[in-house]
């Protein structure tokens, strides 16, 4: 952590070093040539995969997360509350969230009523767009088809007020579990159609509700 000081950068709570450097004649500062440029601190203690992932994870333990850490979060979620029937997470370069074994593929999709910057003054609307086309391999290989690549689509929604809200609580979730043959078609959808479409789940339902609608696409 760094705090303004005069005439140097001073870092807090370690041991310090001196780097000197050479000044011009204009500068309006020491005419030997030489001064002061920065205060270096000396870390007191290294740097550790457990400390640097100590320091990450503090982006997501936030009541309240910005759009692209809550939907990691939630994807994470997702994925663990499938993983013990047959689901796998994808990587981020692939364009689907989860595969099952079967070869079914699902993606999720969330929002909520606290935002980062503030609280949500209307209901949300989903991307549902189709794609051009899709990465698989791990992003090493692009296959150019158009349409909506996921079989099944997760829609999860926190509705919560930013002053109570917590969005690191998976049972705050909303779930809504979606064929993609019952999507509109249309490049968003709102929480109305949505609900029209499937009932909230919890988290602990979720599993139940995501292979009853694979087994509606795959039968065992």
């Amino acid at each position: 952590m760094a705090k303004a000081v005069t005439g140097r950068i001073e870092l807090v709570g370690v041991s310090s070093h001196k780097i000197f450097g050479p000044v011009g004649e204009k500068s309006g500062h020491r005419r030997d040539g030489w001064e002061t440029a920065i205060k270096v601190d000396r870390m007191t203690s290294p740097l550790t995969p457990a400390s640097v992932l100590s320091e990450v994870s503090r982006t997501y333990d936030r009541r309240v997360m910005n759009n692209v850490h809550r939907s990691e979060y939630v994807e994470a979620i997702v994925a663990l509350a499938l993983k013990d029937s047959g689901w796998k997470r994808m990587t981020p370069w692939d364009s689907w969230d989860c595969e099952h074994e079967s070869g079914v593929r699902l993606e999720v999709k969330q929002s909520a009523s606290a935002q980062g910057w503030g609280e949500r003054s209307s209901l949300p609307r989903f991307d549902i767009a189709p794609r051009t086309g899709y990465w698989i391999d791990g992003g090493r290989q692009w296959v150019n088809q158009t349409g909506r690549h996921a079989d099944i689509y997760v829609f999860a929604w926190h509705g919560e007020p930013r002053d109570t809200a917590d969005q690191r609580d998976p049972g705050a979730w909303e779930f809504y579990v979606v064929l993609k043959r019952d999507l509109p078609a249309r490049k968003t959808i709102g929480l109305a159609a949505i609900r029209s479409r499937a009932a909230p789940r919890g988290v602990e339902e979720l599993g139940v509700a995501v292979e009853r609608s694979r087994t509606a696409i795959r039968p065992p």
